[in-house]
Parts: structure tokens; sequence; C-alpha cells
């Protein structure tokens, strides 16, 4: 079932490539008309953060972990499934919306079917965009902070350009070959326009992460709250 997935997914990214839309691997949440994106290192919290996130009145879910930019400015929905390797932390759902994938070298995860939360689902394309760069520290307290726009595109290029994160992204370049690698660099550069254009159409934050969960989730509920 994972292969058959993954193989989805890529078939999705090439797609994505064809016709000018953008992955980027952040968990993509909606607040009042603004799209929220948080860029966050593999296994660092997202759904978790989502999780917390949908429980805020008029939160909406975007994507767990891929949401789309498209040629026009837009931030538009990718619902996929979201995903915990712990299934207490999802104790509260029922039984007949999870359902575990036994993933080949990492373990067993358990996903939350979107039907779930269908009545949280973002349907709109938004292009008020606010773009959260998060990194996680190991003492002292979360914060959020003006990030400057060439950190913010740093970050971009690892988790939209080159897509680490997303199936085929740093995967396509470990597993193949130089010529291989320079008959992607048309895609690059068309990924590389369009995350120049979501950075500048971006309000773009610095997010430190603490190792604490509920103080980064309460810090995060209290900044939407004050964005103009």
């Amino acid at each position: 079932m994972e292969v058959f997935y993954l193989l989805i997914l890529s078939i999705f990214g090439q797609f994505c490539d064809k016709i000018g839309m953008l992955r980027v691997h952040a968990l993509g949440l909606s607040y009042h008309d603004k799209a929220l994106l948080l860029t966050m290192p593999p296994g660092r919290g997202n759904s978790t953060m989502a999780l917390s996130m949908l429980q805020e009145e008029n939160v909406m879910l975007i994507s767990d972990d891929a949401p789309l930019f498209d040629t026009f400015g837009y931030i538009l929905p990718l619902p996929l499934h979201i995903g915990f390797l712990d299934k207490n932390s999802i104790e509260f759902v029922p039984d007949e919306y999870i359902y575990s994938i036994d993933r080949m070298e990492f373990g067993p995860k358990y996903f939350v079917d979107y039907d779930y939360w269908k009545d949280r689902l973002e349907k709109r394309p938004l292009k008020d965009v606010v773009l959260f760069i998060a990194h996680r520290v190991l003492n002292g307290s979360p914060s959020i902070e003006k990030a400057s726009k060439r950190k913010a595109f740093a970050s971009l290029l690892r988790d939209a350009v080159i897509g680490i994160g997303l199936y085929q992204g740093l995967e396509f370049i470990l597993n193949s070959s130089v010529w291989e690698i320079l008959s992607k660099i048309p895609t690059i550069f068309k990924r590389l326009i369009l995350a120049l254009k979501l950075i500048r159409i971006s309000k773009t934050y610095r997010f430190t992460l603490s190792r604490n969960i509920e103080e980064n989730t309460r810090l995060f509920k209290e900044f939407i709250q004050k964005l103009p």
C-alpha cells in the first residue's frame, strides 16, 4: 500500500511540475482568509501542530504536508491524510476514521482520514500568505519574529525547489546520475521562479520551536489572532 501511495505522489508531483504548480513541504492552515504555511523539518511535529490547531475556531486545514502554489499567486488546498506515530495522540478519533500503514523501513504509522475533518477543510484558493520558517532549539522558549525574505527563500530552496521531504525531491538527487540531474534543470528553474514569487507576496516570520509542543501551539494561536 505504501509503495502505491508513493507512486501516486510521484506521478502527481510530475504533473505539478508540468503545469507550473509548486508543492511546498509545509503544514498549511487557513485563518480568516489567510493562508498560514509552516515549513518544518521532517519529524518536527507538524501533524501534532495541525491536530491542536484544528481544535481552534476559524482554523481550517489546507494540507498537512504539501500545500500548492500556482502561477496566479494562490495557495491551493491539497487534502491527503494526517499521520501520527503514536496512536494514543488520536485516541479521541473514532476507529472508523483511522487506518495504519506498516512502512517498509520505519514501522507503523497511524493516519486519520480526511473525512473526519470534512467540516474543517479549506476549499478556497487563498492569496494572503503568511510564511513561517520553523526551526527547533533544545533549550529556551518558543518565539516568533520577522524574518528576512532572503532567509525565507533559503528555506523554500529546501522545502519546495529541491523538495526535501516531498517524494522524489532529495530521493531523486541521491538515486540519479549526473545526466539525469542535469535533465531536471528546466524543472528546477521553474520551481525557483515560483518560489521567488511566493516569497515576494508573503509576510515572512521565523518561528523558533521549543521542546514543549503545548507552548509552541499556544504561541502560534496567540500570534495568528493578532495578524492584521
